[in-house]
C-alpha cells in the first residue's frame, strides 16, 4: 500500500538514536563512538583506509601507516 500524505521525521527518536554508542567499523579500532560522532571519528580514525598521497599504485593504506609509508 503506498504512503499517502507527507512523512515527517520523528525528531525525538532521531536524537535518541544519535546518542547511541557503537563500535568503530574498523576491526582493529577498539573505540566506541556515538552515532552522531561517527563521521568525525572515521575522518580521524588511525585505522581508516585512505588513498596514498604519493601514488595511485599503492591503493589505500591505514591512516596510521602514512608517515612510515612516505
Amino acid at each position: 500500500m503506498p504512503v499517502v500524505g507527507r512523512l515527517r521525521p520523528n525528531v525525538p527518536i532521531r536524537r535518541l538514536v544519535n546518542e547511541l554508542s557503537i563500535h568503530c567499523p574498523n576491526e582493529r579500532c577498539k573505540r566506541t563512538v556515538k552515532i552522531s560522532d561517527m563521521d568525525k571519528h572515521m575522518n580521524e580514525c588511525d585505522y581508516s583506509l585512505v588513498p596514498c598521497p604519493i601514488s595511485d599504485a599503492c591503493g589505500e593504506i591505514e591512516r596510521k601507516s602514512l608517515p612510515v609509508h612516505k
